[in-house]
């Protein structure tokens, strides 16, 4: 199946740290680098990035990518969207339509095998799909199952269950998410003022879509969104 892979890397900088938490590296790679092999391993069709245009500017980031590969997408985002939802639709919208799409974040690491997640979600049929682990924790997403395993609604840090996504989402066809996205700007379902990926899955619900998880431990998920959680990264300890 033709499967295209959208990473954002166009977050907003740490207060307290002048690049992106991309570059930190451990052992001489750096998280991008791990990043992309990881989902390069899926053998997609495409691989797109998005980056600042100030990022690639100031660090080059786009010639990073290229030297990961040379048939790598990049995708320049001139200025703050307001919000990661915003950014993925930009990219999404600039993928074909058809293919699957996984959209990924590369500010934290995924410790599992993603192949087996992927096969199950085409196995199970689903339309959209995330990752999730138990948490209770405001930060994260979170989505609420029925008795079936159906995602019935998607919250952004607003716990409605023990059920917190990783920033990976998969949509059986790429213009699934972009409608969704669509719809919720076209809705102004804003969470401070930011527009935000998960609550995309609640417009594929109201379509009928059947969205799905797939359960990892929380030990597996490591996020890299902090200057601290940085510094672990770097002395290996994530």
């Amino acid at each position: 199946m033709a499967l295209s892979i959208l990473i954002l890397a166009a977050g907003q900088h740490a207060a307290d740290d002048s690049s992106p938490v991309y570059l930190a590296e451990h052992g001489g790679t750096t998280l991008l680098e791990l990043i992309f092999e990881k989902y390069a391993a899926l053998n997609p069709t495409d691989i797109a990035i998005c980056f600042l245009k100030s990022d690639i500017q100031r660090s080059n980031v786009d010639r990073v990518a290229k030297l990961l590969s040379p048939d790598v997408k990049i995708i320049e985002i001139e200025k703050d969207t307001g919000g990661s939802g915003c950014t993925a639709l930009f990219g999404a919208c600039q993928l074909p339509p058809q293919n699957e799409l996984m959209i990924v974040s590369a500010n934290e690491l995924i410790n599992v095998a993603l192949e087996p997640a992927l096969n199950d979600f085409r196995e199970r049929q689903l339309d959209g799909a995330t990752l999730t682990f138990h948490s209770t924790n405001p930060r994260y997403s979170f989505v609420k199952m029925d008795e079936y395993g159906r995602v019935v609604e998607a919250a952004q840090q607003n716990p409605i269950s023990k059920n917190a996504t990783v920033g990976l989402f998969w949509y059986a066809r790429a213009e699934y998410f972009v409608e969704a996205a669509k719809q919720m700007i076209i809705k102004n379902a804003k969470i401070n003022d930011r527009f935000f990926i998960a609550p995309a899955f609640n417009e594929m619900i109201l379509k009928e879509k059947y969205v799905g998880v797939t359960q990892i431990n929380k030990s597996d998920y490591s996020p890299l969104k902090t200057s601290a959680q940085r510094k672990l990264f770097e002395e290996g300890q994530i």
